[in-house]
Parts: C-alpha cells; sequence; structure tokens
C-alpha cells in the first residue's frame, strides 16, 4: 500500500499484491522446470510421476497466486469530491465503487490480534451513518506504513484524529532499532541457508538428470551384492544397496557398484527390494558414460532427494521474504 500521486486536490493511494505475484511467478517457473524435467528419459510412469506431480502443484499453485490477487486504487477526488474505488484482477472486469467524500468522517486504523508482535491490521473508513467500510476484507502486517496513509489521508481530508480505541489505535515503534538489527541478521542468515541448501539441491538435480541423459546401455554382470548401514550424526540408520557389477567394452573390462545415479540410500525394506532385483552371476542392462567409460549405473532411478533440497528451501525463501518485507513495512 503506497501512494501513488499527491496533490493539493487528488490523492491516489494503490494497494498491490506485488509480493504473491513475484513468489505465484517462481513458483509457477519453479514447476515447469520439474514437468519438464518429468518428461525427459525413458524412466518408468512412477518415476515421471513424482517430479510432475510435484511440478504441477507447484505452477498450479504460482499460477493461483500470480491470478486471483486483486489491485485497488483509492483516488480522493476533491475537484468532484468523491473517493472513487477500482479493483482490478486478472480475467476479471474493473470494479468501480463510489463514495462522497462529505459522507466520510473518519478514517482508522482497525486491529487484530493480541500483543504488538502478533498483531495485524487494516485500514476502514468511517462513514456518516456510522457504519464501518474497511479497505480490505483481510488483515495484515505492516502497521506501521498504514498508520502513515492513515495520517496523510486524513491530513488531505482535514479530519480529526479520534481518540484511540479498540479498532483506532496509536502505534508505537513495534520493533526497536536494536530488535530491527538483530531481526535483519536473523533473516540474512535464514536466506544464505536457504540459497545454501538450494545450491545443494540444483546441484544434486544436475548431476542426476546429466547421467539419465548421457549415459548410455550396456550389458552387466552382476558379481556380488550386500547393503551398507550408514547411520548419521543423529543416529539415524539408513541402507544404501550395494552390487558390484561388471561390464566389457572394446575389449577392456570395467567395474562398478552404483546402483542408481546418485547412488542414495533409503529404508531397509527398499535396499533389500533393491538386492532382489539382481540376481549374483545375472547379466543385466546398465548404463554407462560414453566420455567416461568407468562411470556406470545399474538403474535408471530418480532420487527424492534433489526435490527435497530444492522445495523445502524455496518456501523457507517465501517465508523470510514475507519477513523481509515485513520489517520494511516497520521501519517506514
Amino acid at each position: 500500500m503506497k501512494v501513488t500521486a499527491r496533490s493539493s486536490t487528488a490523492l491516489v493511494i494503490r494497494e498491490t499484491s506485488a509480493l504473491a505475484r513475484t513468489m505465484g511467478a517462481f513458483c509457477f517457473l519453479f514447476g515447469a522446470l520439474f514437468v519438464a524435467i518429468a518428461s525427459q528419459g525413458a524412466l518408468s510412469l512412477w518415476e515421471h510421476t513424482v517430479p510432475a506431480v510435484i511440478g504441477v502443484l507447484l505452477a498450479v499453485a504460482g499460477l493461483l497466486a500470480l491470478l486471483l490477487p486483486s489491485t485497488q486504487t483509492f483516488v480522493f477526488d476533491k475537484a468532484q469530491r468523491l473517493l472513487v474505488i477500482t479493483r482490478e484482477a486478472a480475467f476479471r472486469r474493473p470494479v468501480h465503487e463510489s463514495l462522497a467524500l462529505t459522507d466520510i468522517t473518519a478514517i482508522d486504523l482497525e486491529r487484530s490480534g493480541d500483543g504488538e508482535l502478533g498483531a495485524v491490521f487494516r485500514v476502514a473508513l468511517v462513514l456518516a451513518n456510522g457504519a464501518r467500510r474497511p479497505w480490505t476484507s483481510y488483515y495484515q502486517s505492516g502497521g506501521t506504513q498504514m498508520r502513515a496513509i492513515v495520517d496523510i489521508v486524513r491530513n488531505f481530508l482535514q479530519l480529526e484524529t479520534p481518540a484511540p480505541t479498540n479498532t483506532a489505535v496509536h502505534l508505537v515503534a513495534i520493533l526497536s532499532a536494536a530488535q530491527r538489527r538483530s531481526t535483519a541478521w536473523l533473516l540474512a542468515g535464514g536466506i544464505a541457508l536457504c540459497l545454501v541448501f538450494l545450491a545443494i539441491g540444483t546441484r544434486l538435480l544436475w548431476l542426476q538428470e546429466v547421467q539419465l541423459a548421457r549415459y548410455v546401455p550396456v550389458a552387466m554382470n552382476i558379481d556380488s551384492a550386500r547393503i551398507d548401514a550408514i547411520t548419521d550424526s543423529d543416529g539415524v540408520r539408513t541402507y544404501r544397496p550395494v552390487i558390484a557389477y561388471h561390464y566389457t567394452l572394446a575389449g577392456q573390462r570395467y567395474s562398478g557398484q552404483r546402483v542408481t545415479p546418485l547412488n542414495t540410500s533409503g529404508g531397509r525394506a527398499w535396499a533389500e527390494a533393491r538386492l532382489r532385483e539382481y540376481g549374483v552371476g545375472r547379466a543385466y542392462v546398465g548404463y554407462h558414460d560414453p566420455a567416461t567409460p568407468d562411470q556406470s549405473f545399474l538403474a535408471r532411478e530418480r532420487a527424492a532427494l534433489p526435490y527435497l533440497f530444492m522445495i523445502i528451501p524455496v518456501f523457507g525463501l517465501i517465508v523470510c521474504g514475507m519477513g523481509v518485507v515485513g520489517l520494511r513495512k516497520v521501519e517506514v
């Protein structure tokens, strides 16, 4: 919400949903990337479905965030003695509403929620008949910025400042300067952490997709099979199938033990099921890198790990972005 034009006879205030639309565009592009990934490679239906479903959900959510929010414009015109409110949204005709300036007796800041940090606000007009006309149907953060808008409109219409009530409140600084600095550093740390994990996920996804696209089939013979138990620092145990195999190219023998492109681990049942698919001494179709023949894997299977490393940080960035916007509103 900001003032876009101001003169002695006219005041224009515009409320957009820029943050929601930006996040929507990001989610849509991210979902399109997942759908594009799902369309590549001759994998099984299930392995296509996981990235495709994730991509479609992200794309739909992003599209809704792009299209559904409306933009409201409030034009206070002293020459015509009118307030004209225009609501615009995609695929919908603009809606216009007008009020006589003489019918506006006050402008107020309504508050919902207890405490300074948990409170949310919205601007409302008080009409001559006692009715209240909120500018939005919802409350939002950024009370200090909205208080500034209320003061601008009040001065423009030369309205009296009402005594504070449960809905008309006098806002104090919600955060001290020290608190704002610490909050800003906390948000910066959160954004940096999300970007690190997003970079890791992007790198893993790139490695996986390059291998799935570039590696070519080759006959492989299984030499041995076992399951390795892996315990992390928190004591969580996962299991990785280790299947040793060999293959021959141009008369030269190569060996390996990588089952999937990223050689990930999982639950014991998953690892045991993998071992049951490959019998020792039998031949199967595996895949090797033509440019580097000693690089190979057995199964063309996408791992969920890269998607988790990418999706979770995206939502973290959205939350941090909302925090940054809220902090900037507080500092206005």
